[in-house]
């Protein structure tokens, strides 16, 4: 060896590294291989959550009526007490009839006529030209928007003689009472209503408004697929 000089090496030993080498970059490129392909997985979780986070649900949208009710154009419902039952005189006992003595003479029993027979005629099968029991009932819940925002409103309609009378209780003790409510509830898929709400728009009295939410809570409503939120402002003002 020549001073200087490097010392020969073995070429065994040069590709063994070199091997040790390449085995080591595949080694690491297996071991990354699952986070590679979990990434474009983990955005595409993120987007789809993102997506029904950010987007409005389209279950949950209030149906809002636009056009006030004016409570003047409502007839007053009042609650009707139960009738208590008259008091009248208290009945007085008979005396015990005397119970007939039999007599020796056998009765006399005659053959009653028999009665024809009567045959029910056969009942008209579904189709032919009988009613149908089942025409016209509902086969189940509404779905159709339309459908329930004109249910829901025809209902309203109906029931808010109970929202006058409150109206017209408070009357009595606070005669200058005047302006709009702005009501809000939520009608179940069991048709009762869940959430109910009276809010002053130009006024407020929470007497008045505690009475409305109460008889909001009691009103009822036609079976319905989902929840169904609802809005609607109510004027009222003195006869």
């Amino acid at each position: 060896m020549i001073p200087g000089e490097e010392a020969p090496t073995d070429p065994g030993e040069v590709v063994k590294k070199a091997q040790t080498r390449a085995d080591d970059k595949v080694r690491q490129r297996r071991a990354l291989a699952p986070m590679w392909l979990a990434i474009p997985l983990v955005g595409l979780v993120c987007a789809v959550a993102g997506f029904y986070t950010l987007s409005p649900d389209p279950e949950l949208v209030p149906i809002v009526f636009d056009e006030e009710l004016d409570m003047d154009t409502v007839e007053v419902a009042y609650l009707e007490a139960p009738a208590a039952a008259p008091a009248g005189p208290a009945p007085v006992a008979s005396a015990p009839r005397p119970k007939p003595r039999p007599t020796s003479e056998p009765s006399r029993t005659t053959n009653p006529t028999p009665e024809p027979e009567l045959i029910a005629p056969p009942r008209p099968k579904s189709g032919g030209f009988g009613v149908d029991q089942s025409v016209g009932r509902r086969a189940g819940p509404l779905t159709d928007p339309d459908q329930i925002r004109d249910m829901v409103f025809a209902r309203m309609t109906a029931q808010s003689g109970k929202l006058k009378a409150c109206y017209e209780e408070r009357l009595k003790t606070l005669n200058t009472l005047s302006g709009r409510w702005l009501v809000s509830f939520t009608v179940a898929p069991n048709d009762t209503v869940a959430n109910p709400a009276a809010k002053g728009a130009t006024v407020s009295d929470a007497e008045f408004e505690t009475c409305l939410v109460r008889e909001l809570g009691r009103w009822a409503f036609d079976p319905i697929s989902r929840d169904q939120p609802v809005q609607r402002t109510l004027k009222f003002t003195p006869d």
